[in-house]
């Protein structure tokens, strides 16, 4: 089989039907139901985020004020017990036994997430994947309000860019032609033969377009949908805990709230 032969797995929305930094404020609010204060930076952020004078890593530095002073090792602890009690449960039971199947087939799973590392590093290792790359967050002893986050969010391009260092070097030499001086040219050839990626989001075209096969799960961008078919990648709708996108946000909404 040819060393160079991955399975890589977007996390939100694709191996679970949430995304799980909701999730995990509200683990963290059913546990200290005082940290809802952190929903004031959030109402100011939001309407910044929408005027793009945020982006998504400032958004994220915001929305992680919910962990202001606990202590790195109370984080460590949270995160072990909500990937255990609250993520592997939600894990579509669908893709838990495509994962095992990939395994045996010598796969190399890449876990590829923007999810925060702090907890997506539990999440990689209860699954059994190789490697887990997620969204630096650098733990303090003690947090403070803006969480500090190194380099960029884990999404779209910053995907392919921080998983180079595990591909191998052929591929990264072929890479190098994008990364890092412009990596938003056209569309790269497909390089990771005999391999699969799995997302349910349009910011991850540049990775469904790297491997020779890729499966969406609960698409629900057209412009995604269409090239899909066009490309003849599979399609799997699973299990939703939403009707429709206003009810997908309106979860969101109680699970910031610790309501869910």
């Amino acid at each position: 089989m040819n060393e160079s032969s991955y399975a890589i797995f977007d996390f939100d929305y694709t191996l679970i039907p949430h995304d799980a930094i909701f999730l995990f404020a509200n683990y963290l609010l059913k546990k200290q139901p005082w940290r809802i204060f952190y929903i004031l930076p959030l109402l100011i952020a939001i309407p910044m985020g929408l005027l793009k004078l945020y982006g998504s890593k400032e958004l994220k530095q915001v929305y992680l004020s919910i962990l202001w002073r606990l202590r790195k090792e109370e984080v460590e602890e949270y995160a072990k017990k909500f990937v255990q009690e609250i993520i592997i449960p939600q894990v579509h039971p669908e893709l838990k036994q495509e994962i095992e199947l990939l395994k045996k087939q010598n796969k190399i799973l890449i876990l590829n997430t923007a999810s925060p590392d702090f907890f997506a590093k539990y999440i990689g290792e209860e699954l059994g994947f190789d490697y887990t790359i997620a969204t630096r967050v650098h733990l303090e002893e003690r947090q403070p309000f803006f969480a500090i986050i190194l380099g960029e969010n884990n999404k779209s391009y910053e995907k392919i860019r921080r998983m180079i260092p595990y591909l191998p070097k052929e591929i990264q030499s072929q890479l190098s032609l994008y990364f890092p001086d412009n990596p938003k040219k056209p569309e790269y050839p497909v390089i990771l033969k005999n391999s699969i990626s799995y997302s349910d989001s349009i910011a991850d075209l540049p990775l469904l377009r790297l491997t020779e096969k890729a499966v969406l799960i609960n698409p629900e961008n057209p412009e995604l949908i269409r090239e899909a078919k066009e490309k003849h990648w599979e399609i799997r709708n699973l299990y939703k805990p939403y009707k429709n996108k206003l009810h997908k946000y309106f979860l969101c909404l109680i699970q910031s709230l610790g309501l869910y």
